[in-house]
């Protein structure tokens, strides 16, 4: 399940993408809408009652409300197990899959002279009205912020301090399937390349070669505006005007990605982040179309800007948003643990490194890592797709045992 965002994009089942809000209103109660958040409790038990519903599973799954303190093997000899330890309880298992997810950045408080605090949960954005705000991040966690206030009616002023100086794009959907024809498209420029390098740009080259055959052009999306206001109306046009001809092959390009990953350099990643993904990352990280008419209707009302890093410490805020999203899982000391005690390690981009076959931390050990914790071992590694990918395999390599 994907966490902090709107309920509509909160669902276990791609072909029931309802379900989640479906549970909230039918048997909660709660009388909320997709556009909305709630709190990380209904995730919880949401999980709990359709796992109670699946009955050939009910029986092996148990809840544990409690954080774990460690997991230490249970000998030195690898295929003994592991024991771990909450508060209240110590309990031996035969293998463990790490499934702990990523912490949100923090903001050193000494860079500014406002309170800062997260937007999660959403309800924390309440108490504003009409304050000066400055939000630390133009991703999508930026994004659930501006269609928050939005909703809210806020009527002050905000900045933005970010080192993109752009918001994610606009789309009208997800696409859940790939697309054969783009596929040929990348085999066909893939053919005879070698290098990480060459493989990067003969992805950029193919979807180019896509959008042109169906009437677009890669160009337009590569094209900045002067204001914040001035862009989000440029991609809401392109979107509304069906030259989002890259939607329909997002699920490809992100699986071309992840299968280029894991053979790429570390200097041929950096040549990715710096040249390709500026522009290719908002594309993949696009806002959904509403989410941008909330943010175009709060912009009529609210001046917003991107700010220096220079004026944002100089200048007094009400309050500042951190929205820079997730902090690297070599931060964590639960798994900072784990690796002084050799049971992982971490990748350059300081994710946990997993086999790619089995979705192990170390060869001879039961350990498993999935999701947003293996940053840096594919391109997407907390995507839902990825991460559905990646728990196959690890089920696969614990059913082969």
């Amino acid at each position: 399940m994907l966490l902090n965002t709107t309920v509509e994009f909160t669902f276990t089942d791609p072909d029931n993408p309802q379900e989640f809000l479906n549970y909230l209103n039918d048997v909660l109660n709660c009388d909320v809408k997709g556009e909305d958040f709630v709190s990380r409790e209904y995730f919880y038990q949401f999980l709990e009652f359709k796992i109670s519903r699946t009955p050939r599973f009910s029986q092996y799954v148990h809840f544990i409300r409690e954080d774990v303190l460690s997991v230490k093997k249970i000998s030195s000899h690898p295929q003994k197990g592991f024991l771990l330890k909450t508060a209240l309880q110590t309990q031996a298992y035969d293998a463990c899959i790490l499934c702990c997810g990523q912490n949100l950045k923090k903001i050193s408080p000494n860079q500014f002279s406002s309170s800062i605090i997260s937007p999660y949960p959403a309800s924390a954005l309440n108490q504003f009205r009409d304050e000066k705000l400055l939000i630390i991040g133009s991703g999508l966690a930026s994004i659930d912020v501006l269609v928050h206030l939005s909703k809210n009616h806020f009527r002050g002023e905000i900045d933005l301090l970010t080192r993109s100086a752009a918001l994610p794009s606009v789309k009208k959907r997800d696409p859940a399937l790939q697309v054969p024809e783009f596929a040929a498209f990348l085999a066909d420029h893939n053919k005879g390349t070698s290098s990480g390098y060459e493989k990067l740009n003969s992805l950029v080259r193919a979807i180019d070669s896509y959008c042109q055959k169906k009437g677009s052009s890669l160009s337009y999306f590569q094209n900045y505006k002067p204001s914040l206001t001035d862009q989000l109306h440029y991609d809401y046009d392109l979107c509304r005007s069906a030259h989002n001809i890259w939607e329909d092959i997002i699920v490809d390009i992100i699986y071309a990605l992840n299968n280029i990953w894991p053979d790429l350099t570390n200097r041929e990643k950096d040549y990715f982040h710096t040249d390709i993904e500026p522009w290719l990352g908002r594309l993949l990280d696009a806002m959904p179309l509403k989410s941008a008419d909330a943010i175009l209707k709060l912009a009529e009302n609210v001046p917003i800007q991107f700010v220096s890093h220079e004026k944002a410490t100089q200048t007094h805020y009400s309050a500042i948003i951190n929205a820079t999203g997730l902090d690297k899982p070599s931060t964590s000391i639960f798994l900072q643990s784990l690796a002084q005690d050799g049971l992982l390690s971490f990748n350059h981009a300081g994710g946990v490194k997993t086999c790619p076959q089995t979705g192990r931390t170390k060869t001879a050990l039961h350990l498993y890592s999935c999701g947003a914790i293996n940053r840096g071992e594919s391109y997407t590694s907390g995507s839902i797709y990825w991460t559905a990918l990646t728990a196959q395999k690890i089920s696969q390599t614990l059913l082969s045992r």
